[in-house]
């Protein structure tokens, strides 16, 4: 069986192995070590090398009784990263090595010797403050105007006319997809998203907080800040590739487009503050 990011395992048969086959998908992009710069993703993504070592050590706590329950092998995705996919245990040029290799091999150990005493897990920092500056639909539904058909391609600009659009409340998207809460059904192929808020005072370093399944465009008062492929299981916080300059004081415009490829399908975002970010 595969378990993202898990672990779990099948039910045991008298005349087969239980394997669980694929694991983790722990994702954390190093910058000057990506095959690709722009469409990075994991199954769970992480900002810093002590969060990620904190969340594989979990998996490795929570792997461990499963081998006394007859698990008999676990494969961890994956080694190193593959192209857009930067859930490896090393860089895609294999020339970083994410996770400290003492630690992990004491972990690994006592995957094989149940009288060994695991590790503890790797502690975290203190989390960041975070300030919702332009709300997302985590808690309660934001109002967007949306359409799913093509529009005119000025359609992300804070002039354009979207009163012909309907309105609904995010996260848009098919119930049932992972990480999502869905408020409006969108099943078709695409869907167009736009909302105005308002600014008293512009913020220093705004980042996006996004949820997309899959490949998003987000423009800020008509210029596109970032564009994410593939697809996520729950709400990341994403800085934008060039937002100096595009938030005012006053009336603002965010725009979204999003695209599905297959399976699951939604969108949701907003714009945060974060303070005290772990390297």
């Amino acid at each position: 069986m595969h378990d993202y990011p898990g672990p779990g395992m099948p039910a045991l048969e008298e005349k087969r192995v239980a394997v669980l086959g694929e694991f983790g998908g722990l994702g954390l992009p190093v910058n000057g070590h990506l095959w690709w710069d722009k469409r990075n993703w994991g199954y769970r993504n992480y900002t810093s090398r002590q969060q990620l070592q904190h969340h594989y050590d979990t998996l490795i706590h929570d792997l461990r009784p499963l081998v006394a329950k007859g698990l008999c092998a676990a494969v961890y995705t994956q080694t190193s990263d593959v192209e857009g996919e930067v859930n490896g245990i090393m860089t895609y040029d294999r020339e970083v090595l994410k996770l400290d290799a003492g630690h992990s091999a004491a972990l690994h150990a006592c995957l094989h010797d149940p009288g060994k005493e695991l590790p503890a897990i790797t502690e975290l920092p203190p989390p960041p403050k975070v300030t919702m500056i332009v709300p997302t639909s985590e808690q309660e539904g934001q109002v967007w105007r949306y359409t799913t058909a093509a529009p005119p391609a000025d359609w992300m600009q804070p002039g354009f006319d979207d009163s012909p659009w309907k309105t609904g409340k995010g996260m848009f998207g098919t119930k049932g997809t992972p990480g999502t809460r869905v408020e409006t059904e969108w099943s078709s192929g695409e869907i167009y998203l736009r909302r105005t808020f308002e600014l008293a005072k512009v913020p220093a370093d705004p980042v996006l907080r996004v949820y997309h399944d899959e490949d998003a465009e987000i423009h800020l008062n008509g210029k596109l800040v970032k564009k994410l492929g593939g697809y996520v299981t729950e709400v990341i916080n994403v800085p934008m590739d060039d937002g100096a300059g595009v938030l005012r004081e006053g009336r603002n415009t965010l725009a979204v487009r999003c695209r599905n490829t297959s399976g699951g399908q939604g969108i949701d975002a907003g714009i945060v503050v974060i303070e005290g970010s772990p390297e």
